[in-house]
């Protein structure tokens, strides 16, 4: 027996406030159809009877029903759902251009547009081609005497039906009918039509109700019992339909009534078959029996349902919750509760999705992968754990297309939650690269980011999260505007990321294969930037874990190039470093690196200066002060020495101070001697801090002298040796340069006029020692510092211009003269 359940008979029969139709080309064919047969047998509102008019209107139908075959609309003479909302429009239109007895005004644009036909056709048109159910809409929204109408014509084509039908079929018209009553706004102005047409519906409970001589002679005892038992079911159902106003009243009085007559004839053979027929994933006997107890529920107190509660309190039961009936089913009915698509359809997902047979059972995976849209996070977290704990490649696809359900921030959350109890080695696809490969092709090609970029890396994060976290990292070492693409991609999986140190230890094994060099050293600085400021990492994992492991590892490797770079990294991502007790060992071996990198002039090193210079940039610009732990050294030197207690907080006086204790200004060739032990040793950055501390005690034109001095004592140092010629040029083109930077920077940024002259002799006798290697170069470059103001004041100073000959320098003299003149 086909279901009777509300929800299930009632799917084509909602109300509907409105109902209006546009003029639709089917319209237009039935139009020409209805034409053709008006020509060939007359007015069709003459055929008001069967008997005599079989084939006339076998012949119509045969047109209607050719047409509804070629549109597709039909199938094996059933509905095809694809076409519902066309069959439902196409009968509406038939039902305007049918007559009635008083005229009708519904959609006016569209009635009388056809010849129009009896009620007699159309009910056998609606009745022999299975369209019942449009039927059922037509007399909610029709007037109601429409409804009456059309009711009364269809009791004769329903005496022709097959009993099941005729429960199926009745039920949607007194369905459609009760909707209709109530939603009459004033009932003393219908009231007559009202009257018929709820005379009409009692008409045809009637017929149901009363077993028909002429179809049941033939039956068993069980065939009647079983027809009782649906009639019984259908009653109960267009009872919970009904409202419960006044205007219903006599139409739930005949309702009650007929129930009465069914149960009256309720004995103990009819109530124990009806458990050995199945409704509903139950019997009948339990489905009647529910539904018993709740038509008493939703009628109490009601007057003229007091003689059916009353019968009913020997049958009903109340029904099974929710949540007992989901943990007593097997499989099959947990999918077929699935399949029914209702409102509680999650509940009976959720229980296949735990059911301990799932993975046994074909049947239930293809129901879960086909009702993915049902999932949500914590679907998705179990079927990963799942996953997780039976490793079954069934899975993979299931997880991949619920991942694809849920938002951004949903997808991260059962990440962070599946990657701390399972881990890492989940993986649920092996081409997760090639993926990230099209996608990053695409972004290269056209320079923009790939909508939803963040959501497409994040699932693919899901699949196989190492192979992720390693192709963006690559990405990003291959090119900064990468790195600024993913910034919002490294947001998300950040938390991921954290997760047993993954993120650390697979930017590890890259840095293993790309070591720091000149050649990526900016697109590292920018990753760990990038990172550093979305807290991916903290500034101590970064140092403790990343960066200090590899700054020893190229040490111990005497590789001076990559720990250059990585001090370079070190210092552009903008690392903090804390000096802590957990950092301590980190920063004595900074500490140490200085001291052992440090050059002496005869021993002058431009790498490993630089390599000094990062440190010292790094020590005061990265590190902080930490006043309860001291430092020991291995390696110290008075640089080291200074550094360290700069860092503990111990150190009581400035650098310059530190190193040039006793510094009397006065004795100028003792003051050139300590800054000669001093300056060669020194980085631009220190330079610049001994620089200072000299003006502050002597003045910027007895520093400047000083300086002077100091730089041509090397220049005829340098003259004197034979061997290590170009490390010795590099010393002192290194100390020129450091010379040049102090005076700009130091003396000439805001000095007098008279201060700029001295420093422009002090230059100039200055580039008369330089040796011819560096004259040149490094002449133009102190040549280009001094003050264009302070050479035109010196073009008649003979002096000075004595000065220039020594230069000995066409180029040099050139730039100076140039300036003096323009």
């Amino acid at each position: 027996m086909e279901n009777l359940d509300p929800c299930y008979m009632g799917c084509k029969c909602k109300m509907r406030i409105t109902y209006n139709l546009g003029l639709q080309p089917d319209f237009i064919k039935i139009q020409g159809i209805l034409l053709c047969l008006e020509d060939e047998i007359g007015d069709l509102r003459k055929i008001n009877y069967t008997g005599g008019n079989e084939r006339t209107i076998e012949y119509i139908l045969k047109k209607i029903k050719d047409l509804l075959y070629k549109q597709k609309y039909l199938i094996d003479n059933h509905v095809n759902p694809q076409y519902d909302k066309e069959l439902e429009e196409l009968v509406m239109f038939l039902a305007m251009n049918t007559a009635y007895k008083r005229p009708i005004h519904y959609d006016a644009h569209l009635v009388g547009i056809t010849p129009p036909i009896s009620k007699c056709i159309y009910t056998n048109i609606i009745h022999q081609l299975n369209l019942v159910q449009y039927l059922g809409i037509v007399i909610e929204h029709m007037p109601i005497h429409v409804g009456s109408d059309l009711m009364d014509a269809m009791i004769q084509c329903m005496k022709k039906t097959t009993p099941k039908s005729q429960i199926k079929n009745t039920y949607i018209l007194l369905k459609g009918a009760a909707t209709r009553i109530s939603k009459v706004g004033e009932p003393a102005l219908l009231q007559d039509d009202i009257d018929n047409l709820v005379e009409v519906s009692n008409i045809m409970m009637q017929n149901l109700t009363m077993l028909p001589v002429d179809k049941v002679n033939a039956w068993k005892s069980a065939q009647i019992y079983e027809h009782m038992g649906y009639c019984l079911l259908y009653l109960f159902n267009l009872l919970l339909h009904c409202r419960k106003g006044a205007i219903m009243k006599t139409f739930l009085y005949n309702v009650f009534r007929s129930c009465c007559s069914v149960v009256q004839n309720i004995t103990v053979d009819v109530f124990c078959l009806w458990a050995e027929i199945e409704q509903d994933d139950e019997n009948l006997q339990t489905v009647i029996a529910n539904k018993a107890y709740i038509v008493t529920e939703c009628f109490q107190g009601y007057p003229d349902a007091v003689e059916l509660s009353a019968m009913l309190t020997t049958i009903s039961r109340k029904p099974k919750t929710l949540t007992e009936q989901v943990r007593e089913a097997d499989i099959p009915k947990l999918i077929k509760n699935i399949k029914k698509e209702n409102s509680d359809q999650k509940v009976w997902f959720e229980a296949l999705l735990s059911n301990a047979q799932l993975l046994d059972d074909e049947e239930a995976l293809n129901c879960v992968q086909k009702y993915t849209n049902l999932c949500g996070e914590s679907e998705l977290f179990h079927l990963l754990d799942l996953f997780a704990q039976t490793k079954k490649d069934v899975l993979k696809k299931i997880i991949i297309d619920t991942s694809k359900n849920l938002s951004l921030d949903q997808l991260m959350s059962v990440m962070v939650k599946h990657f701390y109890r399972n881990k890492f080695e989940c993986i649920l696809s092996d081409d997760v690269e090639a993926q990230l490969t099209v996608i990053f092709n695409k972004i290269s090609k056209t320079k923009c980011p790939v909508e939803n970029l963040q959501l497409e890396v994040s699932l693919l994060l899901l699949q196989s999260p190492k192979v992720v976290i390693r192709f963006l990292y690559h990405e990003c070492l291959k090119s900064s505007l990468c790195t600024n693409l993913l910034k919002g991609s490294f947001d998300n999986l950040k938390e991921v990321a954290k997760i047993n140190d993954v993120g650390v230890y697979v930017l590890n094994d890259i840095i293993k294969e790309n070591l720091p060099n000149p050649g990526n050293v900016e697109n590292y600085a920018e990753l760990f930037k990038m990172l550093l400021e979305l807290d991916y990492f903290s500034n101590e994992t970064v140092w403790q874990k990343i960066l200090w492991p590899l700054l020893k590892s190229l040490h111990e490797g005497e590789n001076l190039q990559c720990l250059n770079c990585t001090l370079q990294i070190i210092l552009d991502s903008k690392l903090k470093i804390h000096h802590s007790l957990e950092n301590k060992e980190g920063i004595e071996f900074l500490l140490n690196l200085m001291t052992e990198n440090r050059c002496k002039f005869f021993t002058f090193n431009s790498l490993k200066q630089h390599i000094v210079k990062l440190i010292v940039d790094i020590i005061l610009d990265s590190c902080r002060v930490y006043k309860e732990d001291k430092l020991d050294l291995s390696k110290e030197d008075i640089f080291s020495g200074y550094y360290k207690r700069y860092l503990t907080g111990d150190a009581d006086y400035p650098l310059f101070e530190t190193l040039c204790s006793n510094f009397d200004i006065n004795k100028h060739g003792e003051c050139v001697a300590k800054i000669l032990q001093i300056l060669p040793l020194s980085v631009t950055r220190e330079w610049l801090t001994i620089t200072e501390g000299i003006i502050k005690i002597g003045g910027a034109e007895k520093s400047v002298e000083l300086l002077t001095d100091m730089l041509i004592m090397l220049c005829q140092l340098l003259e004197t040796q034979k061997e290590s010629v170009d490390s010795l040029t590099a010393a002192l083109r290194y100390n020129i340069r450091n010379y040049g930077i102090c005076l700009k920077q130091n003396i000439l940024q805001h000095s007098l006029i008279e201060t700029e002259i001295r420093v422009n002799s002090q230059v100039c006798r200055l580039l008369s020692y330089l040796p011819e290697a560096v004259k040149q170069e490094e002449g133009l470059s102190l040549a280009n510092i001094l003050t264009e103001r302070s050479l035109k004041s010196l073009k008649e100073d003979k002096e000075f211009l004595c000065l220039l000959l020594l230069i000995k320098n066409s180029n040099v003299c050139r730039v100076l003269a140039q300036k003096m003149t323009c």
